[in-house]
């Protein structure tokens, strides 16, 4: 067989170049290719978002207030007891009991059946009661808060001050024939003559009155000397054609001309006003207090009534309304600045030159048989 040698080389060397190239694949190391890098971006700005709202937690159930009735009552509602229902989940109820709350709470503590969760009680029911062991101690997160709301003055381990109001001397100018200005002209009833009405339960606060009617300084009312007291009122009682148990019986006679001058309510007799009776009212001699929101032991609803304290404490607008309807006093100092200078004039706060304070220690701790004395003269 005949061979092309030429042929033969240049296959070998083919094949050689093959084996070389392959050889040199095996041996060298892969390293791995990176992919480009790709240039840096900025991030899409963010969405601002607004700040989650607090939600207001619902309590739920129901408030159920022992109030004084009538124009007082609506006020309360609509100020208050309506806003706070509809702000924390609560259905609301009211109590008129405006000359039976502390027979009432104690009827309730005896049967061990409470029905109410707040009081709107005069001073003196409150003290008593608390004295009696029938009223919740504020928790103290919601003393503290009512304390930096409404001034440590106005709040007790018990409540809050509500309801700032003085007697004052009233008088229909269009029924009588000469007002009263002061209180000694008010026992003269040759002067002053006509039919006078008094408050059946405002015992305390007739003492007063009759004690500077008989010339006592304001200074020196206190401790009240009972006995000079009940001897003044005797010289009037025969002139006392009504002693009225409500505001809004107070309110009635006047308007009625069944009595034509009161020692009463400011608020009441500012309400005659509005009502169009031409009233004559003087703050010369008149004496002022309080009321306290206060909550019973036992209450069916103590989260909502202690929740509504601390709302009406911390609400100057709330409060600004309420006196705007009812002409009584708050306890936040703010509410006042809220205030047409009109309404403000009609406030018990104007008059502090004038008006004389009820000494609460001395009420707090007065012998029982003092206000049984009252009864008891009231009855003779």
């Amino acid at each position: 067989m005949k061979t092309d040698r030429g042929s033969l080389s240049v296959t070998l060397l083919l094949v050689l170049a093959l084996a070389v190239l392959a050889m040199t694949a095996c041996r060298a190391p892969t390293t791995p290719i990176a992919p480009p890098a790709e240039e840096p971006t900025e991030a899409p700005p963010e969405e601002p978002t607004e700040a989650p709202t607090e939600e207001v937690p619902a309590l739920g159930g129901t408030l159920t207030h022992m109030t004084w009735g009538g124009a007082y009552t609506e006020a309360d509602v609509q100020a208050f007891l309506a806003p706070f229902g509809a702000e924390f989940g609560v259905d609301y109820a009211t109590v008129d009991a405006p000359a039976e709350m502390l027979a009432k709470l104690q009827a309730m503590a005896a049967a061990n059946d409470v029905t109410v969760d707040t009081i709107d009680a005069g001073a003196e029911t409150a003290f008593q009661a608390w004295s009696e062991g029938l009223l919740e101690p504020l928790p103290a997160d919601v003393k503290a808060d009512l304390i930096a709301a409404c001034t440590e003055d106005l709040v007790t381990d018990f409540g809050v001050a509500i309801a700032s109001y003085a007697d004052v001397m009233a008088c229909n100018a269009d029924a009588a024939e000469r007002c009263p200005t002061t209180p000694a002209e008010f026992w003269d009833v040759e002067n002053f003559p006509g039919p006078r009405m008094l408050g059946i339960d405002d015992w305390y606060q007739n003492m007063m009155f009759a004690l500077l009617a008989d010339g006592v300084p304001a200074s020196e009312l206190f401790p009240l000397d009972v006995d000079r007291a009940l001897a003044k009122l005797d010289e009037l009682k025969p002139y006392v054609a009504v002693w009225y148990s409500s505001g809004e019986q107070s309110q009635q006679v006047l308007r009625d001309e069944e009595v034509v001058m009161a020692y009463m309510w400011d608020g009441r007799a500012w309400g005659l006003v509005d009502q169009g009776v031409n009233m004559q009212i003087e703050y010369a001699g008149a004496t002022y207090a309080y009321d306290y929101y206060i909550v019973p032991k036992g209450a069916p609803n103590t989260a909502a009534a202690f929740e509504f304290l601390r709302w009406y404490a911390t609400n100057p607008e709330a409060q600004a309304e309420w006196m705007s309807l009812i002409g009584y006093g708050t306890c936040n100092p703010a509410a006042y600045e809220l205030l047409d200078p009109a309404v403000a004039e009609r406030l018990v706060g104007s008059h502090m030159d004038v008006a004389v304070p009820v000494d609460y220690d001395w009420l707090s701790n007065v012998d029982p048989s003092v206000k049984e004395r009252w009864y008891t003269w009231i009855g003779e």
